[in-house]
Order: C-alpha cells, then structure tokens, then sequence
C-alpha cells in the first residue's frame, strides 16, 4: 500500500475555520480566505481566534498611505475590549495591498506599529501576513528580530 491509497488519513483541512498550528498553517489559511490573490487597495484585516482557529468575524479596515501608531493603538484598544467580553481568545493580522513585490517598508512598518501596540495592550495576536497578488507571508517584527 502506498501512501496515496491511505483512506484511514483524514485530509488536512485548509479551511479559514479550521485549527491552525503556527504560523505557516496561518498563512494558509488566509490564502484560502482570499483566493485567488489580488488587491485593489491596501488594508489592515484583522481576524478573530477561537480556539486556534479563526472565526467570524473578520474586520476590515482601509490600509493608510503611512502607517500610523495612533490607529494602531486604538485598534489594539478596541481589540481588548472584544477579548475581555470572550468574544475570542486573540487575533491574526493580515497586512493586504496590490503588487506583486517582496516586503516593503509599508508591510513592515505597520507590522512593528501593530505589534508594539498589541504589547502595550495586552493583546494576543498570533501572527502577521502580508497578502499581495502574489503570495501571503509571515512579517516578522522588531520584537521577533530581538528574540
């Protein structure tokens, strides 16, 4: 018997709702979310975590020209609040835009605003992605790069 013809493995579920198991499950579960890829506009999704796995909501806010620490803040303000009333255990960000190009200074610079505002309000995010028309990645933050 080869491993193709292994009926008793169940498939792996890719689906948004589906538990996930770190951040390369994560990333494809935004894929999945949004296939196929292509952006018009960039914006900051957020998603709800419930059990390692994301739920809806999903909120879905417009990406600004230059990312800027006081929406993050009252973002992760807002965030705090929908955790203290259990409406999820934390959340996952994904950073979208149009093109096609590897990292830039906007993925990352929201990516270190959001981090250090999840910090500063105790808020669990369990991973930032960055979507283009090309492919989702994990972003690391300045916190990860210090680790």
């Amino acid at each position: 018997m080869t491993f193709d013809d292994r009926s008793d493995i169940a498939p792996i579920d890719h689906s948004p709702s589906a538990p996930f198991l770190g951040a390369a499950e994560l990333g494809r579960r935004w894929h999945h979310l949004y296939s196929p890829l292509g952006f018009r506009e960039a914006s900051v999704c957020v998603g709800f975590v419930r059990s390692s796995a994301l739920v809806p909501p999903l909120l879905e806010l417009p990406g600004s020209e230059c990312p800027n620490g006081f929406h993050a803040d009252m973002l992760m303000r807002r965030l705090r609040g929908l955790v203290a009333a259990d409406a999820c255990d934390g959340f996952a960000i994904l950073l979208s835009r149009p093109g096609g190009d590897r990292l830039n200074a906007w993925d990352t610079a929201w990516s270190n605003l959001l981090d250090a505002a999840a910090r500063r309000h105790s808020v669990l995010l369990y991973g930032i992605h960055r979507a283009n028309d090309n492919d989702v990645i994990s972003v690391p933050t300045e916190f990860d790069e210090a680790a």
